[in-house]
């Protein structure tokens, strides 16, 4: 789960093209900050908090088990195609993608 190095943060790379997908992203709703000041500012903050919450689990894995289990269930529970969320497990819960890892048996089984 770790990074390994640092990366520029906007590089070509699977973190960066995150960046840059955020950065459009926040782009491309910029113009509704006319009409709809609240919405553009909670999306530019929703976006700031997805990339450094999902920055810091990564370079502190530890951090990530503690604060973030659904999200470290993705990448170290047995099934990458569940978990997705990142800030909060809502969606998961929603969609039925949420399976526990962390702190049950399975997790025990795969650290011997």
């Amino acid at each position: 789960m770790a990074r390994g190095g640092r990366r520029p943060p906007l590089g070509w790379h699977a973190q960066g093209k995150e960046a840059w997908a955020l950065v459009a992203a926040s782009v491309l709703v910029a113009p509704l900050f006319l009409w709809a000041p609240w919405l553009c500012l909670t999306l530019w903050y929703c976006a700031g908090n997805y990339y450094f919450t999902h920055k810091k689990a990564h370079d502190h894995p530890d951090w990530a088990r503690k604060h973030l289990p659904w999200h470290y269930d993705h990448h170290m529970g047995p099934n990458p195609q569940a978990n997705w969320c990142l800030t909060k497990p809502w969606f998961d819960w929603v969609f039925g993608t949420r399976e526990h890892f962390v702190g049950r048996e399975r997790e025990a089984e795969a650290a011997s």
